[in-house]
């Protein structure tokens, strides 16, 4: 990995963001992705802006997102997959040092079909919308919900706390059926407790979902 990315960046531009990252991030990913990683964050974009790199699978999309941090950020990125009837299959997130948020997605058609790049076009589109503010996310995703209903799980909600598991954080793990908009429903939840996620694993199986957040309160401290 360190020759590869000396090979395609200046001296100290591999290393140092990758250093900056969690530690949990090095083994979450394949070096030829860290160092697609690596390219879209440098440099990182401009506060407020947001970049969407999507790569087509076999199986489903890998959709990363780079941004600045800052509360609610994953309430409003999972809030825009939904509003485009993008189902998050699995995720993982990640916030650097220097408060850079890098977050991939493996994500399919939440009806079962395949997402053509105009769709793909207007969902960056409104990211970068959401992002700054401009789109009224929690309007039309009510609208959405009034429309789109999809039935799965047996209604049980299963929430655990942790605050050993972590030294620097406490550790949310929430087990309940799939549905869509329901990691934009939980993060925002976290959101308004004034929970700060700086980590998460999102995991969908079949039509249950087991998602782990690793969440600070106000003070940078565990809860």
């Amino acid at each position: 990995l360190e020759r590869a990315a000396a090979e395609r960046f200046e001296p100290g531009l591999g290393r140092e963001p990758v250093q900056a990252m969690p530690p949990s991030y090095l083994p979450s990913f394949a070096p030829q992705a860290i160092l697609g990683h690596l390219e879209l964050m440098s440099p990182p974009p401009e506060p407020g802006g947001v970049r969407v790199d999507v790569r087509a699978g076999t199986a489903a999309t890998n959709v990363v997102v780079v941004a600045h941090d800052r509360p609610g950020l994953l309430a409003v990125l999972s809030g825009v997959f939904a509003l485009h009837n993008v189902s998050v299959l699995d995720g993982r997130f990640f916030t650097r040092a220097d408060g850079i948020v890098l977050d991939s997605f493996h994500v399919v058609d939440a009806l079962g079909g395949t997402i053509e790049e105009r769709r793909w076009a207007r969902l960056r589109a409104d990211m970068a919308r959401a992002v700054r503010g401009e789109l009224p996310l929690e309007d039309l995703l009510r609208e959405k919900a009034r429309a789109y209903r999809r039935p799965g799980g047996d209604g049980r909600v299963e929430v655990l706390v942790d605050t050993a598991a972590s030294e620097g954080f406490t550790v949310i793990e929430v087990h309940c059926a799939d549905r869509v908009g329901l990691l934009h429903d939980i993060a925002r939840a976290l959101f308004e407790l004034e929970l700060d996620i700086r980590l998460a694993k999102v995991d969908t199986l079949g039509r249950d979902v087991v998602d782990t957040f690793y969440v600070r309160g106000v003070d940078g401290e565990p809860v």
